[in-house]
């Protein structure tokens, strides 16, 4: 079987709430039935960064560490990257997680 890469934003500042919605919701979309090539896939996270960024500079460092084949987020048996997004309003405080990686299909 190959390989997907994926992007999914979840808008929940709790990281674990965040992952498990963000993971239910491509099972409802793409089923449970494996290789979906989604975070339906994946059943851990590894946080990259818990220090809140723009969504647009969150994806830049996604791609770059995918395109780096990053062990972190590179094995699609393994985790899923986190990084935490933040509110264009302010800054410093986080306002969903982006959750990344490559993912079996």
């Amino acid at each position: 079987m190959g390989a997907q890469i994926f992007y999914s934003e979840s808008k929940h500042k709790d990281i674990e709430t965040a992952f498990r919605l963000a993971r239910r919701s491509a099972q409802l979309e793409y089923g449970n039935g494996g290789y979906t090539g989604t975070i339906a896939e994946k059943y851990d996270y590894v946080v990259i960064s818990a220090k809140p960024m723009l969504v647009s500079d969150a994806e830049e460092l996604a791609k770059e560490l995918i395109w780096n084949d990053d062990p972190r987020v590179s094995d699609k048996w393994g985790a899923a990257g986190a990084i935490a997004i933040a509110d264009p309003t302010t800054p410093n405080e986080i306002s969903g997680w982006l959750f990344f990686g490559v993912a079996s299909s």
